[in-house]
C-alpha cells in the first residue's frame, strides 16, 4: 500500500477508500497521506493508482509572461498558468481525472456532485469516457453554458434555488434518498492531489517564484500545490517554497475571515460575479488557512468593480479571455503591490483557472 488517508484532526489512518470523506471518530476532513512522497506526475499517479491513467489530455498547460498587465501595475515580472486552456475550460480538469481514475477503480458506477459550475462540467466530462453516470447539482444562477455544458456530455443536471450551500445540502439529500455515492470534489481527499501536477510542471520547467497569487473558493488548487511544494522542499528537490496568497471576493470571504480571526456566517456571504470562488462555507478552510500560513502569505478581499476591470483589460491588453474568478487574482495582485506585501521585482505566478467563454454576460 504507497497511500494512506489521514484525519486532518484526530490523524487516524485508513486504507485507500473513495467513499471515505470524513472521519469516523470525529468527522473531520482527511488527505492523502504517502509512504513515498511524489516528487512528480508519475510518482504521484503510481502512488495513487498502481495502475494505468485514464485521461482527457489535461495538464501541461503553457507558463507565459503577460507583459502588458505588469507594466500596467509597474512590476517587473508577472507570469499566468493557462489553466484555462484544459479540455474542459478550467483547472478542475486535474482534480477530475485522478479523483474518477481512483472512482473507477473501486468500482463507481454511479456518483452525484454538486458545484458551482466548472467542476460539474469537468466531472461530467470524465465521466462520460470513463462510462460513469453523473448527476450534477449546480446553483440556479450559474451560467447557461456552464449548465449546457453540463448537459451535452450526458450528465443528470440539477439546478438548484438559493445559495450554492444550498445546492451542496441538496445534493447530500439527493445522494443519501437514492444510496448513490456522493463523490465531493470539494470533500474527497482525492481532488486536490491532481492539482499537485502544477508544481510538478512549474518546477520541470525551472520557473522559480516569489509569490503565487490565486482565487479561492473551495481551495483545491492551493492545497495541492502548496502539499506538492512542501514535499519538494523536505525532499531537497527546492529551496524555498514560493508565498501563497489567496483572493476572495469581498461579497463572498470566509477564508478571509477565518485567516484574519473575523466572524463569519453563511448567511453574511452576497451575490458575486467571481462564481467559481461563492463558497460560503469551504469544508477544508483551517487546510486552506494553514497552507497559506505556513507558506508565509496572507488572504486579500477584491471588489467586484476591479474583477471586472481586470477581466476587461487582460482581454483588451493580453488577448486572454478568462472567467471574472480568475480575474479576482489580478485584482488581489494589484492590491498586495499596493499594500507592498508584493515588491515590484517579486516573480509572481497567477494561475488563470477558467475560461470567459463559459460565462453568461
Amino acid at each position: 500500500m504507497k497511500h494512506c488517508l489521514i484525519c486532518l484532526n484526530c490523524k487516524k489512518k485508513f486504507e485507500p477508500n473513495i467513499f471515505i470523506l470524513r472521519c469516523e471518530d470525529c468527522n473531520s476532513v482527511v488527505k492523502v497521506d504517502y509512504k513515498d512522497p511524489p516528487k512528480d506526475e508519475i510518482s504521484l499517479l503510481d502512488s495513487l493508482l498502481e495502475s494505468k491513467l485514464s485521461s482527457l489530455g489535461e495538464g501541461n498547460t503553457p507558463t507565459i509572461h503577460l507583459n502588458n498587465f505588469a507594466k500596467k501595475i509597474n512590476h517587473n515580472s508577472v507570469y499566468a498558468k493557462l489553466e484555462f486552456l484544459s479540455p474542459t475550460g478550467s483547472f478542475k480538469d486535474r482534480g477530475s481525472n485522478i479523483l474518477l481514475n481512483v472512482a473507477k477503480k473501486f468500482g463507481v458506477n454511479e456518483f452525484v456532485e454538486d458545484s458551482s459550475g466548472n467542476a460539474g462540467a469537468s466531472l461530467a466530462a470524465y465521466a462520460s469516457f470513463m462510462n460513469i453516470k453523473a448527476n450534477i447539482f449546480v446553483p440556479s444562477s450559474t451560467s447557461q453554458a456552464k449548465k449546457e455544458q453540463i448537459k451535452v456530455y450526458g450528465a443528470k443536471l440539477f439546478s438548484i434555488d438559493g445559495s450554492r450551500n444550498d445546492t451542496t445540502v441538496s445534493a447530500e439529500k439527493y445522494a443519501n434518498n437514492n444510496d448513490i455515492l456522493y463523490l465531493s470534489h470539494n470533500l474527497s481527499p482525492y481532488f486536490s492531489e491532481g492539482m499537485k501536477n502544477v508544481t510538478y510542471e512549474i518546477i520541470k520547467e525551472d520557473l522559480l517564484f516569489d509569490h503565487v497569487v490565486l482565487p479561492v473558493g473551495n481551495g483545491s488548487l492551493l492545497i495541492g500545490m502548496y502539499s506538492a511544494y512542501s514535499a519538494l522542499q523536505k525532499l531537497g528537490v527546492i529551496k524555498k517554497i514560493p508565498k501563497f496568497h489567496g483572493v476572495q471576493s469581498e461579497m463572498v470571504s470566509p477564508l478571509y475571515n477565518y485567516f484574519h480571526s473575523l466572524p463569519w456566517d453563511t448567511n453574511q456571504a452576497r451575490y458575486t460575479l467571481a462564481s467559481g470562488i461563492a463558497v460560503s462555507n469551504p469544508p477544508r478552510i483551517f487546510e486552506m488557512s494553514e497552507s497559506i500560513k505556513k507558506s508565509k502569505g496572507i488572504v486579500v478581499t477584491v471588489k467586484e468593480e476591479d474583477m471586472i476591470y481586470w477581466k476587461n483589460y487582460l482581454s483588451k491588453n493580453e488577448g486572454l479571455y478568462v472567467e471574472v474568478t480568475c480575474s479576482a487574482a489580478l485584482a488581489g495582485l494589484y492590491k498586495l503591490l499596493k499594500e507592498k506585501i508584493i515588491n515590484s521585482n517579486d516573480k509572481v505566478l497567477i494561475p488563470l483557472t477558467g475560461t470567459g467563454l463559459k460565462e453568461s454576460k
